[in-house]
């Protein structure tokens, strides 16, 4: 596959900064693909979906303060919660936005994260949808686990210990085989939702990972293991054996937690890393200085540094899939690569895209980056830069 070309358009039209970006593809269409829609939610509560080559709003909600969305691109569903009447309202994407139910949460209470999770097997139905409730000493937090087709009463619940420290969109960290994580400052919880069961009682993790200082930042490698960042160290730790260990000792139904104090293996690093994220079994970090680093965390090795350029700022957020790798940074660049063809897990820097008009003083540069098999999004301020490839695909003989 290669790009033919680009088209550069910016979605305009919050007032306030944006915190959640979506993207949603349309998967009933195969023959007429079309870069994914667009969905925002700014911190004024209001929320936007955009067609993003016309660069222009196709449905808004403004009522009511919507504090978190999360939507599934196999069902065509949007989830929105409102910290007004403590509900979450289903919509269905494909019948003009229709409303299709409104689930039940904790009354008084407003969810700060959702997000939606297919499970291949489970007691559970699939799709399930979590909701987290973040909460102070002595109250408890807990996360909210709807069947958003079926009851709209939850599932499950699990139990999460009041929350302290910085609270982020992203709370909500969940593995492709279906592990659960949240941070809690020094203290990282794991539940197993494909071993969890519809009942009343809270669900207490299922393990639990303990680091030396406050987490920072996380990421899941290779499904079963987890990787976390604090000062200078990463440590890689090996959950899904500890579930595993205390899933045989359930009793019950009830779960003993699991403590881990011991990572699987810890890398000590020169740098205070500023995002992280894995591909193709690989860790790649950001600093501040700029600088996107590719490290083996099976030793600790650093393979590949990619230094200034591409970027000059701090880097802000890394997105990556099975092709391609992109990073942005505050100096409103968003920097392309792209795995090497001869199985060395190798990247190879592409090209970069500005910010061209949102790069000017009202914003902070670019704080994430999205990409999909078309487009790339780079988000700032209460701006949104869509960059629209036209790609070739490589012909079969």
């Amino acid at each position: 596959m290669s790009v033919l070309s680009a088209q550069v358009r910016t979605l305009r039209g919050h007032e306030a900064p944006i915190t959640t970006v979506l993207t949603v593809s349309d998967v009933t269409d195969w023959d007429n693909p079309r870069p994914p829609m667009v969905i925002s939610l700014c911190n004024d509560g209001k929320v936007k979906c955009w067609d993003p080559l016309e660069a222009k709003v196709l449905w808004s909600r403004d009522e009511g303060v919507v504090t978190a969305i999360a939507a599934d691109h196999l069902t065509s569903q949007l989830a929105s919660s409102c910290s007004t009447n403590a509900t979450v309202d289903i919509w269905n994407l494909n019948n003009n936005f229709s409303l299709q139910k409104t689930l039940c949460s904790v009354p008084g209470k407003a969810i700060i994260s959702l997000k939606y999770k297919h499970l291949a097997m489970s007691s559970l139905p699939t799709p399930i949808l979590m909701g987290y409730i973040a909460a102070t000493h002595p109250q408890l937090s807990s996360i909210q686990i709807w069947d958003p087709n079926g009851d709209v009463k939850p599932l499950v619940q699990l139990e999460v210990p009041p929350y302290s420290g910085m609270l982020s969109k992203d709370i909500l960290q969940v593995s492709r085989n279906g592990l659960l994580a949240i941070i809690n400052t020094d203290t990282i919880l794991v539940w197993n939702l494909g071993i969890l069961t519809p009942q009343e009682s809270p669900v207490p993790p299922h393990t639990t990972v303990h680091g030396d200082s406050t987490v920072t930042i996380t990421c899941w490698l290779h499904d079963n293991c987890l990787a976390t960042h604090c000062t200078q160290q990463i440590d890689i730790w090996d959950v899904n054996t500890a579930i595993s260990a205390t899933h045989k000792r359930a009793f019950q139904f009830q779960y003993r937690e699991s403590n881990m104090y011991t990572p699987l293996r810890s890398i000590h690093t020169s740098q205070i890393f500023t995002c992280l994220c894995s591909s193709n079994q690989l860790l790649l970090a950001g600093d501040p200085n700029g600088n996107v680093h590719i490290l083996d965390p099976t030793n600790g090795n650093c393979l590949q540094v990619f230094s200034k350029p591409p970027h000059v700022s701090m880097v802000t957020n890394i997105c990556a899939d099975g092709e391609r790798v992109m990073s942005c940074s505050k100096d409103f660049s968003i920097r392309v690569y792209r795995w090497t063809q001869d199985n060395t897990n190798k990247l190879e820097s592409l090209y970069t895209l500005l910010g061209g008009s949102v790069a000017h003083k009202k914003h902070d540069g670019f704080w994430k980056v999205l990409c999909t098999q078309s487009s790339c999004l780079g988000i700032c301020g209460n701006q949104i830069k869509v960059y629209t490839f036209a790609v070739k695909l490589a012909e079969t003989v």
